[in-house]
């Protein structure tokens, strides 16, 4: 990425009532013009009372627009663990602006470089021109 800090993404599912059949929540992030980790795809049994956390860094490729598309699915689980149904319970698409370490554009920092770089010359000349007299 070189340009933007990484994005935490963070999803938490729970049930109220102890389920039956078991069920298994899966929740899917997709980052288009950006990296995931650690995986796209996560998927954790839902056990009464307690809330399963699903958590991604998601790290941009380079300073501009990253689409991101996130779904939460349930699956009923046999008591073999086969999958005997499946539902999308959310589902959710945005777009984020991954910006430079100075929170500029690439070309904006491509330019204030260029900038710099002329200013200091400018500068270094005249203490040269200066250093001759």
């Amino acid at each position: 990425m070189g340009a933007s800090a990484p994005l935490r993404v963070s999803v938490t599912a729970a049930v109220e009532d102890d389920p039956h059949p078991p069920l298994l929540a899966t929740a899917t992030l997709r980052a288009v013009g950006g990296g995931i980790g650690p995986a796209a795809e996560i998927s954790l049994p839902l056990l009464d009372p307690d809330p399963v956390h699903f958590d991604w860094v998601v790290r941009a490729r380079e300073a501009g627009p990253v689409w991101l598309t996130l779904s939460l699915r349930l699956r009923s689980l046999g008591a073999d663990g086969s999958l005997l149904g499946e539902r999308l319970v959310w589902a959710h698409s945005t777009a984020l602006h991954a910006q430079s370490w100075l929170g500029l554009s690439a070309p904006a920092a491509r330019g204030c470089g260029l900038a710099s770089a002329l200013a200091a010359a400018a500068v270094l000349w005249r203490m040269a021109r200066e250093g001759r007299r």
